[in-house]
């Protein structure tokens, strides 16, 4: 798995295959059944960035899209909007837990270190699921 992630990183992202191989990374997960999203309000997600971030991976299983929005309280600016995951049949009623089809998706993107991350549903409120962000420097 190691490999194939380094790999995605050397070919998509442009970096060097040493470079992907041991990135310098902070991980960020929220649990939706414990901390509900809103699509009315942002969620601060990371207070500052240590660092100036070069790239982010996304991991989401809930049902909606979540924005991830860079910027002071108030001023938030949506950079990217992260893609919903799936569940076979009738979504999440009834689903056996794993069985959802999101995948993790890299997208390349530079934000300053010191800045704040906040997220916010992009549709409707959010109650399952999960999002995992993963911040490359």
């Amino acid at each position: 798995m190691k490999f194939a992630i380094t790999m995605i990183l050397a070919l998509f992202v442009g970096l060097t295959q040493a470079e992907a191989a041991s990135p310098t990374a902070k991980s960020l997960r929220v649990l939706f059944s414990s901390s509900n999203l809103s699509d009315a309000t942002y969620s601060e997600l990371l207070s500052a960035t240590s660092r100036a971030v070069q790239f982010v991976s996304a991991f989401n299983t809930s049902p909606n899209p979540i924005d991830l929005a860079v910027g002071t309280a108030g001023n938030e600016v949506v950079h990217l909007t992260i893609p919903q995951g799936t569940l076979p049949g009738n979504g999440w009623s009834g689903s056996p837990v794993g069985q959802y089809t999101a995948a993790p998706v890299i997208f390349p993107m530079t934000i300053q270190d010191g800045r704040r991350l906040a997220i916010r549903a992009k549709n409707s409120s959010i109650t399952l699921g999960e999002l995992q962000v993963n911040l490359f420097y």
